[in-house]
């Protein structure tokens, strides 16, 4: 073995013996290692790697070079040429790691298997294989392994490694410089940091070796930090959706540059606004559950390294929270490491699978201060990212036994899109009871509509690369509303005279969801899919309840409407249906027939369930009722009404949430008010929510308001939204505070106070008589 590697070294510097004299570069020893560390550094290295969490993570390298010792075979085509996208990525990252554990450990066959393969995939015409970003993956492995394996390489072989990466440099430099390499910048897109990012992690390894290194660095350092003005919205959330494993990878390779850029400068281009909020809004996301992903519309989750290769590194894996962490000093982001990936997280509890990278997160790391989420200032129990379109609400952060609900319905498109506005996920008690099936099983059924939990007209419903939005969202410690508006999505399949979805959380234990949609005058057939873990069946339990059954966990399924309600698993007649409205460009019709024929029973099909009526009908309305419980503990009682023109549930003995199905004022349950949606906990810890409101009385509550307004409070405190200043009186109240400052009142009687409200969303507290 070993003399067929120094034929292959012989044959390598033959071959590219011109390469480095027409590159002109020039190797110097001086300034190698340097991209993430110096020489310097590395005794603190591999003191880090003794114990703690560096030590994990060294480890786990270590356990990856060993396999690989055994399973690289160089003279397979897949260390001949470029093959596909997969053996690029596994070309970079063993690339990295061998590098990593020759550096840090000085294990002679690591070094020796990492020399021989840097030199193999310089032999290679090309590394770019289907787009720029699968050759950046290689460019930066193979910039990391020079930097690293330098003195080892000597001076002949450092000259040819270097004089191909250059070339490849200058290759990509041409995309990156042209319109669609800078066009990538000003959009949310994850091609600019997935370009732009190892082009200038590669550039800072040439920097006094190849003429435009040091070019080619500035000029990431400007183009980067532009695309997080553009790719992040003002809470810090992605604009980038539906596959949200490109965010991971988007980060991953920002900060990459970020920590080089910092090394090499002393400029901390990641102490943004944005990024410090992105911390934040990643928290949020990180779902209470087995598999703890943090991720939410992912590719599906994986079971085996095998079936991971197209997300390695990606989906589930928080290593640019070690980035975040370091260059932020960042409490939060560390947590969230160590519980989802560190030596006691999730992945190491056998709740997750991770395809983590190590080797990063290894070289980035900083042991800063563990800020936990549950006793930190900076998290509540709701995000709303305004500009991405996206509302996480929650109950806590630590455990599997925290309630998560996630929705999203933005205005950006792109051409990862999914027919997916409005769509949401629910897990409780380590269940995940509805559910996001991402691209599972094929890349065409996972963008449809149909594999969404959403409203379906006669089988059809949102176009593919369309938007929708979040109208209206109001927080307090006991109501929180959302109203999600997808009607764009189901103009560009099918227009549509309304659709709308209102979701009630009422704190801290369940969901009223209200989907109302009419298309048209003519009767339909409105059915409501919910997707949930191929497992779970949902049992009738009485008329209009229903149970889906979990492991650890129930969860109760109540509708007030429709007045006939029929749940049904998805047949094979059914998909195909569906599957007539896949594009053909996502997916063929010899594609969809293959696929239908595969469907010999219920498990080879998607899960989800079909909530429907007997017969057509005028309108899709669904008022459905979501309660988790643990097993164990007693289903609440729940009763529902229809009639007076209001939809109705009333829970136990203290709560009663509604919606105003004809738009007029109603009276139902001892409120009387014409608000859109109402609800209202009795007793000493209660409080109120209204709706699109200029009316509301109930148990001495009283509202009035010139135009409408949407309030959420618990007690004396809560939240108001209007989208106009208008007059509001509020009875049994003798002064309004508005963001912690008292309004000035326009009139004050014995028993209310009318003051004059701005348009927008603001903190609310009731002064009291």
């Amino acid at each position: 073995m070993k003399s067929a590697h120094l034929i292959l070294m012989a044959c390598v510097i033959a071959m590219c013996a011109s390469m480095a004299s027409a590159q002109t570069v020039q190797p110097d020893p001086a300034n190698h290692p340097r991209i993430f560390f110096s020489e310097e550094d590395i005794p603190a290295l591999r003191e880090a790697v003794t114990s703690g969490t560096a030590q994990w993570m060294y480890q786990q390298v270590i356990a990856h070079c060993d396999i690989l010792l055994d399973a690289i075979d160089l003279d397979a085509r897949e260390w001949s040429e470029v093959v596909d996208q997969k053996c690029n990525w596994s070309a970079a990252r063993g690339l990295i790691d061998l590098s990593v554990a020759w550096t840090i450990g000085a294990d002679e066959r690591y070094g020796e298997l990492a020399v021989d393969a840097l030199m193999k995939v310089c032999t290679w015409p090309t590394w770019y294989v289907g787009y720029e970003p699968n050759r950046g993956v290689l460019l930066q492995g193979a910039a990391v392994a020079y930097d690293l394996l330098f003195d080892r390489l000597g001076p002949e072989r450092a000259a040819t490694v270097a004089a191909k990466i250059a070339s490849e440099a200058e290759e990509m430099s041409r995309f990156l410089y042209g319109d669609d390499g800078r066009g990538a910048v000003n959009y949310h897109s994850s091609m600019a940091p997935r370009t732009y990012g190892p082009f200038g992690v590669t550039a800072i390894a040439l920097i006094g070796e190849y003429p435009r290194a040091e070019e080619w660095a500035q000029f990431c350092a400007q183009q980067l930090p532009a695309w997080v003005q553009n790719g992040f919205d003002d809470q810090g959330a992605f604009y980038y959706a539906s596959e949200s494993c490109y965010n991971t990878l988007s980060l991953n390779y920002l900060l990459g540059f970020y920590i080089a850029w910092e090394r090499l400068t002393g400029e901390n281009l990641a102490d943004t606004p944005k990024l410090r909020r992105n911390v934040i809004y990643q928290l949020y996301r990180l779902e209470p559950q087995r598999d703890g992903q943090g991720e939410f519309g992912v590719y599906d989750r994986q079971t085996s390294y095998e079936s991971t290769a197209r997300t390695e590194g990606a989906a589930g894996c928080p290593q640019n929270m070690v980035g975040l962490a370091r260059l932020l000093d960042d409490g939060l982001a560390r947590w969230y490491y160590e519980y989802v990936h560190g030596p006691h997280g999730l992945a190491v509890q056998g709740n997750i699978f991770s395809a983590e990278d190590n080797s990063f997160p290894l070289l980035w790391w900083k042991d800063v201060p563990i800020e936990y989420p549950d006793s930190s200032p900076r998290l509540g129990g709701a995000l709303y990212c305004e500009g991405a379109g996206k509302v996480v609400l929650r109950t806590g952060f630590e455990s599997t036994e925290d309630v998560h609900f996630a929705l999203e319905s933005r205005r950006p498109s792109h051409g990862h899109s999914q027919a997916d506005h409005g769509n949401f996920i629910l897990n409780a008690f380590g269940e995940r009871f509805i559910d996001d099936s991402g691209t599972s099983p094929n890349y065409g059924w996972g963008m449809c509509s149909a594999a969404h939990s959403l409203v379906m007209i006669d089988d059809d419903a949102q176009a593919i690369n369309s938007h929708g939005t979040i109208d209206e969202f109001v927080h307090s410690d006991l109501f929180d509303y959302l109203r999600a508006n997808p009607e764009p999505a189901y103009d560009a399949r099918s227009p549509v005279r309304r659709a709308l979805r209102h979701v009630v959380f009422v704190r801290p234990s369940y969901f009223v969801i209200v989907d109302d949609v009419i298309k048209d005058d003519q009767p339909r057939r409105y059915e409501l899919l919910l997707h949930s873990d191929r497992h779970r069946q949902i049992d009738a339990r009485g008329e209009g309840e229903f149970i889906m059954r979990g492991e650890a966990a129930d969860l109760l399924i109540h509708f007030a409407a429709p007045d006939e309600v029929t749940v049904s698993p998805p047949t094979v007649e059914r998909i195909a249906r569906y599957l007539r409205y896949v594009p053909a460009d996502r997916l063929t019709d010899e594609q969809k027939a293959a696929w239908v024929a595969t469907m010999q029973s219920v498990e080879d099909m998607p899960a989800f369930h079909i909530v429907g009526t007997p017969q057509p009908r005028d309108r899709g309305l669904f008022a459905t009722l979501l309660y988790p419980v643990r097993g164990g503990d007693a289903m609440p009682a729940v009763t529902a009404d229809a009639s007076g023109g209001a939809v109705t549930f009333t829970v136990g003995e203290t709560d009663t949430i509604g919606f105003n199905a004809d738009g007029g004022r109603i009276a139902a349950l001892g409120a009387e008010t014409d608000a859109t949606v109402f609800a209202l906990r009795r007793g000493a810890q209660g409080g109120w929510l209204v709706v699109d409101c200029t009316r509301f009385s109930a148990d001495g509550v009283k509202v009035r308001s010139a135009q409408p307004v949407t309030i959420a409070m618990q007690g004396a405190s809560g939240e108001v939204q209007a989208a106009e200043e208008t007059l509001v009186t509020f009875g049994g109240a003798t002064g309004v505070e508005l963001d912690d400052e008292v309004l000035e009142p326009v009139r004050r009687t014995a028993g209310s106070v009318t003051v004059r409200l701005p348009a927008g969303r603001h903190a609310l507290r009731l002064l009291p008589r």
